[in-house]
């Protein structure tokens, strides 16, 4: 499935999106919920198979110290620059680009284009910020996806999150983990329903 689970915090979501088939799960290492220790990334990742496992570094140096203790496939760093990518390309690497705006967006995409991005694995973009997925916006997305792997972190609901899926076949989908309600208990009923169709209309 084309799908990454991101920041992932506990063993509960990690299995779950192993089982689901997702491509990636990452493990970020300055995340809103403050930082996750090595001692939990390699705990989770004794359990996990089958997914690719990346590390979301705030920086190279993090990058570089992290990668030495825990086995991961790759990683996701905040630049499309592939100065600060170099060093890495030997594994898996993703950019992560942050839109603000349409606009924004806009000139994010214009950048990557100018530059040799498509030495990457992927880009991750992240348009939470982003009200509405306009059809100017997937089209620019479109064009980007034509050329590279690019996994977004959509706005909005399930519904919406589909509608958007609809109009860029070749999208891969960012879903992120959340809190357990009890240690090891969690409902993703939601969650299953929306997979089970998004991998119906991909055949």
């Amino acid at each position: 499935m084309n799908l990454l689970a991101y920041d992932i915090r506990n063993l509960t979501d990690a299995r779950y999106f192993a089982a689901r088939g997702a491509r990636f799960i990452t493990f970020n290492a300055l995340g809103e919920n403050g930082e996750l220790s090595v001692h939990a990334m390699t705990a989770m990742a004794e359990w996990i198979e089958g997914p690719g496992l990346l590390l979301v570094a705030p920086n190279a140096e993090k990058a570089t110290e992290l990668l030495g203790q825990v086995p991961f496939t790759g990683l996701i760093l905040p630049s499309v620059n592939l100065s600060l990518v170099n060093p890495f390309l030997h594994m898996e690497c993703f950019a992560e680009i942050i839109c603000k705006d349409e606009s924004h967006l806009e000139r994010l995409l214009e950048e990557a284009n100018e530059i040799d991005s498509f030495e990457l694995d992927g880009i991750l973009l992240n348009l939470q910020q982003i009200e509405t997925i306009t059809d100017n916006i997937a089209m620019m997305i479109n064009g980007l996806a034509a050329k590279v792997p690019v996994y977004a972190d959509l706005p909005g609901d399930f519904l919406q999150i589909g509608t958007v899926l609809h109009k860029c076949p070749q999208l891969g989908l960012v879903l992120h983990g959340a809190e357990e309600e009890k240690v090891g208990l969690k409902s993703f009923d939601e969650m299953d329903d929306f997979l089970e169709n998004w991998m119906e209309e991909m055949g």
